[in-house]
Formats: structure tokens, C-alpha cells, sequence
């Protein structure tokens, strides 16, 4: 999953697993993969994704890939524009 803000070079991106893949590094290698193609093939600058807070697998996978938490408690990435 991805959205992209025209103009802004920046995009949300996400994943989402059926259960039983879930554990097996899977996601964590998906994100590895698309946050590495973002930053040498494209105009991308800021990259950012989103979790429900008590997802902490899901946080867990943005953290190895070094995402960072910038806002909690936002309505996904609509309340920031720059």
C-alpha cells in the first residue's frame, strides 16, 4: 500500500500480512526492500507509514527499518503536509 502527496516528494507506504506469514520476517525485508528502491531510484524525501498503537509488531518492523515516531495519536498522515 502507498499514497503519494504530488509535489511534496513524500509517501506513506505500508504492508499488511494474512496470519500465517506473519513472524517470518517477511514484512521487515518488504519495507527493507521499498524504503532502499524510494531512496535510490526515485525523488522521494520523506518516507512515512502509520500504525494502530497497539500494533507493536507493526511498530516493531518500522523501528528495525529506521523509521522513527514523529506523532502519535495523528489521524494517519493527513495531518501533516510538510
Amino acid at each position: 500500500m502507498c499514497s503519494y502527496k504530488d509535489g511534496l516528494h513524500k509517501i506513506s507506504i505500508g504492508c499488511r500480512l494474512l496470519k500465517e506469514y506473519r513472524g517470518m520476517g517477511i514484512a521487515s525485508e518488504a519495507i527493507s526492500m521499498i524504503v532502499d528502491h524510494l531512496h535510490c531510484r526515485t525523488d522521494i524525501h520523506i518516507i512515512t507509514a502509520n500504525t494502530m498503537p497497539e500494533n507493536t509488531a507493526a511498530a516493531k518492523v518500522l523501528r528495525k527499518n529506521k523509521f522513527m515516531l514523529v506523532a502519535s495519536g495523528a489521524n494517519e498522515d493527513r495531518g501533516y503536509d510538510e
